[in-house]
């Protein structure tokens, strides 16, 4: 290709860049706590299907139904790391508009396959975000950051945080880079608590439609404990809210931010590799939930007729379920 194509050098403005800076600082939050809990390998992981409550999930009676969806996350999860291997430059932060996109739709189809999984007729968006948003709340043995909410209304300033290190300070910057744990933690805790709020933002427009004054127009205004009252309805706030958080930004929003943002090719490229660093390593932790309803055999069984069907393919979930998790017939991928 010619020298320079994607060179490009765009100027964004101070608002796209300040917006930029803030999804890669709270991605880099939470890709730092699931290192510090898991490993950066996520080796800690496999430990969760040692619990006496892994073995106590409901199985599930049928498989097949579920396959779709685990073979649609994994492809999707193949085409985000299959991108950064043709190192095309400074074309990374055009990528980086979808990859938002991409990663929230190989999260949800993993999802579904445990709700299908856990006998839940979830399907739409919001339900199934509902379902695992109680499920993590409920599940405390399971590890950080999933299981990480947020409760209550940020608009009166009365929310509540489970699942987060108490030395985390919501009021930090979000244009401060996480540099330690406390600094990860208080990173996470922000950006549960402003997700929550848009959350919470969004069912107080669609209660003033549904609520009119005495003329017959929506209300203008509410009164704190109104605005509490709607908030308490909202299912727990987590990880998964933000990932379809940024796809709904990136797809109508903050194109521009995702785009242009980045001041260097390098720091687009992190930010990509961000967004896939914690897309693969939710996968793992939605397939480990998925194995504790399946069973480790049916769920082999579906993975090898996956990498069956691209046996050159480098697929992290091959290498994440072969060498750290032990799934030893699982084969590695061919020499091209």
């Amino acid at each position: 290709m010619p020298k320079g194509l994607f060179n490009m050098d765009p100027i964004p403005t101070e608002e796209d860049a300040g917006a930029f800076i803030t999804y890669r600082n709270y991605l880099d939050a939470f890709s730092q706590v699931i290192d510090d809990a898991l490993g950066t390998d996520l080796s800690g992981l496999p430990k969760v299907m040692g619990a006496s409550q892994f073995h106590d999930l409901k199985r599930a009676v049928k498989v097949d139904s579920l396959v779709t969806h685990l073979r649609s996350a994994w492809s999707t999860e193949l085409l985000m790391t299959s991108f950064r291997a043709l190192d095309l430059g400074d074309v990374v932060r055009y990528a980086n508009v979808w990859v938002p996109v991409q990663s929230y739709y190989a999260v949800f189809a993993a999802i579904l396959a445990l709700q299908v999984a856990s006998g839940s007729e979830a399907t739409s968006h919001t339900a199934v975000l509902n379902s695992i948003g109680n499920e993590m709340r409920s599940r405390k043995w399971l590890p950080p950051p999933w299981t990480a909410v947020c409760l209550g209304c940020p608009q009166v300033e009365d929310y509540v945080f489970e699942g987060v290190s108490s030395a985390a300070d919501r009021t930090i910057s979000n244009l401060k880079a996480p540099f330690d744990m406390e600094s990860s933690w208080s990173l996470v805790a922000k950006c549960l608590g402003t997700t929550r709020e848009h959350i919470v933002d969004d069912a107080i427009k669609e209660w003033k439609k549904n609520n009119k004054n005495k003329k017959g127009k929506p209300r203008k205004l509410l009164y704190a404990h109104e605005k509490a009252v709607i908030a308490k309805k909202e299912a727990p706030t987590t990880l998964f809210d933000f990932l379809y958080r940024m796809r709904i930004r990136s797809n109508y929003r903050d194109t521009d931010a995702f785009a242009l943002g980045a001041s260097s090719p390098a720091q687009a490229g992190q930010f990509y590799d961000l967004v896939s660093k914690v897309t693969s390593a939710t996968l793992r932790f939605v397939e480990t939930l998925v194995v504790g309803r399946i069973g480790v055999k049916e769920f082999e069984s579906v993975l090898l007729s996956y990498r069956n069907q691209y046996p050159r393919a480098r697929l992290r979930v091959v290498e994440y379920w072969r060498d750290v998790a032990g799934l030893t017939k699982l084969p590695a991928a061919t020499p091209q």
